[in-house]
């Protein structure tokens, strides 16, 4: 054999881009399912912007919810959208997209530990900054109503 021979393995084309294909649209699809499945458990308040069971949004927490929804939902639809541009093979765009999606999840974590110092650390239905002596008080009346009404 002579040294300057060499050999190259060549990979079939067929199953050098069946697999990264594959790959893209199942992200994409698995993108385009969480997109839906939020839509579908956060509708009352996308649509009517109420909490789960049809309960207003507490006040003192009203505007944290809704920004925390709003960049929630950005965050989804880049999710989505970096998964298109890399199955159209528009990479930059996507990279542009991912510092973007990371400042959005850092938002939401944000005003996540914001909601939830609000609603486990002092009472919103009250001026009274320390939880009671009977457990941690929630953002949502039913703690209170569910106190008030069961027997002794």
């Amino acid at each position: 054999m002579n040294s300057s021979q060499t050999f190259e393995f060549v990979e079939p084309q067929s199953k050098r881009l069946e697999s990264p294909d594959r790959e893209r649209l199942f992200y994409t699809g698995a993108a385009a399912l969480l997109l839906i499945l939020m839509f579908i458990e956060f509708q009352q308040f996308y649509l009517h912007g109420k909490a789960y069971p049809e309960r207003e949004l507490t006040p003192p927490i009203r505007m944290l919810l809704i920004l925390h929804g709003c960049t929630m939902t950005g965050w989804m639809l880049l999710f989505l959208s970096q998964q298109l541009l890399v199955v159209f093979s528009h990479s930059r765009v996507h990279m542009i997209f991912g510092r973007v999606r990371a400042a959005l999840a850092a938002c939401v974590e944000f005003l996540a530990i914001q909601i939830l110092s609000i609603c486990f650390l002092r009472d919103p239905f009250s001026s009274r900054s320390a939880p009671e002596d009977d457990g941690v008080r929630i953002c949502q009346s039913s703690a209170r109503r569910s106190h008030a009404t069961a027997p002794d």
